[in-house]
């Protein structure tokens, strides 16, 4: 997937009411490090990273933005 790490592993897609992929939850290999992705020009970038994807969620309002897509 474009802007995404070979070396991560995908965890979740996050599509929004429209049915875009607007957000990817990768990890490290050993999963002690999460990274969120967001859709940017066609390619995903790295958001931030955490040891709780929960935490990673909230911080970039991940549930809000999947709602509200045109926010």
């Amino acid at each position: 997937m474009a802007g995404i790490s070979r070396t991560e592993r995908i965890w979740t897609d996050y599509i929004d009411k429209r049915g875009v992929k607007r957000f990817v939850m990768t990890s490290s290999q050993d999963r002690k490090t999460y990274f969120l992705y967001g859709l940017s020009n066609g390619s995903f970038i790295k958001l931030g990273k955490d040891k709780s994807p929960t935490k990673l969620e909230e911080r970039f309002q991940v549930d809000e933005k999947l709602r509200n897509p045109n926010d």
